[in-house]
């Protein structure tokens, strides 16, 4: 998470847990930069705009539940929903009990400080972190498709056209995501199997190796071998990151040009959307070509196939070519298929019915 946090809170209940919040995300590791009103307001600038600026900025909304800011009169309201406006992330946070959640809040799931703060400090934590995940992101997609569909439902005659656009492309990010974490969850538990048969198989080798060598010798070259294998696991595992992070910058991309011409109303950013839509779909491709090129370099390793004799810590990816190993098969594999593909006829989708 690149952004800062915004607190909203009661300075009459709550002022204390915050500094206390914002000296634990700020000092801890990583770091989470925190936006409060008591420090971060300059006192030479209209207070009121530099709250809504800090909203619209920051990257989640952090909800303090306490007594007083959670009362039908508080301030906290105003904030809140500025921040349902521009779709940020808004995490509940539980500091006294029995405390009701704002109705404007729908059901989302708060962190609950009430049973320590060091355990809540945790829970948030891993809420922060998985943010920019995309499990992160498609829930927050769902939180703000579950916030326009109750706006429809109250809303003003004039918006009904504006908000259900709105949620018409908040259903085809949501579609987008699941593709990708579709993709992302597909290939995982492809390569846990894939890997699990490699270290079996590895395993049966080396203890074939250890009946007909001296044992201290067996131990050497076992160790040398793992050492290798975990070298090449690095860069496979670096190449997947890298083409979940591709996808998700496509997601983004197309998202938030989306966004735009829900607004605008010209059909010029649907069209602008395909360039880095085709872009990713290379720069994604590239990277899954990649780790399959040194996946052929761990089987060769571990022993599993035989294609190239590749000697011991060498990286030698240039060896596959052809066939699965072509840029092209890559291209055209379901992989890349079904994340690409769906974009794309969701733009021309778009482009052309509205």
């Amino acid at each position: 998470m690149t952004g800062h946090c915004f607190v909203s809170y009661s300075t009459a209940d709550g002022l204390e847990f915050t500094r206390k919040l914002r000296d634990e995300l700020e000092g801890g590791d990583p770091h989470y930069p925190v936006w409060y009103d008591k420090r971060d307001l300059a006192p030479a600038d209209e207070w009121d705009k530099q709250i809504a600026d800090a909203i619209e900025s920051c990257q989640c909304f952090l909800f303090v539940m306490t007594e007083d800011s959670t009362k039908i009169t508080s301030n906290c309201k105003t904030e809140i929903v500025h921040a349902l406006k521009y779709g940020k992330p808004i995490v509940p946070i539980l500091l006294h009990k029995n405390m009701e959640q704002p109705f404007l809040l729908g059901s989302r799931e708060w962190i609950d400080f009430t049973g320590g703060f060091k355990a809540g400090v945790a829970r948030l934590r891993n809420f922060l972190r998985e943010l920019d995940s995309p499990e992160g992101i498609l829930r927050a997609l769902k939180y703000r498709l579950a916030d326009a569909e109750h706006i429809l439902r109250r809303g003003k005659d004039e918006e009904e056209n504006q908000i259900k656009a709105e949620i018409a492309a908040l259903k085809a990010q949501i579609q987008l995501q699941e593709d990708v974490l579709k993709s992302s969850i597909s290939h995982n538990l492809n390569y846990t199997q894939d890997n699990a048969e490699k270290v079996v198989k590895e395993t049966k080798a080396l203890q074939m190796h250890s009946q007909n060598q001296e044992i201290i010798y067996s131990s050497s070259l076992s160790n040398e071998k793992i050492k290798h294998l975990e070298m090449i696991q690095n860069v496979i595992t670096k190449m997947h990151n890298d083409s979940n992070q591709v996808k998700r910058l496509t997601i983004i991309s197309v998202a938030t040009l989306l966004s735009v011409f829900i607004f605008t109303k010209n059909n010029w950013y649907v069209l602008v959307a395909f360039l880095p839509t085709i872009v990713f779909w290379f720069l994604d491709t590239y990277y899954l070509w990649q780790q399959r090129k040194f996946r052929g370099v761990y089987d060769d390793v571990a022993g599993i196939t035989k294609n190239n004799e590749i000697k011991l810590f060498a990286m030698r990816p240039d060896l596959y070519t052809g066939g699965k190993y072509s840029y092209f098969s890559v291209f055209f594999s379901v992989t890349i298929l079904w994340v690409y593909l769906p974009v794309i006829g969701i733009l021309l989708g778009i482009y052309f019915l509205l």
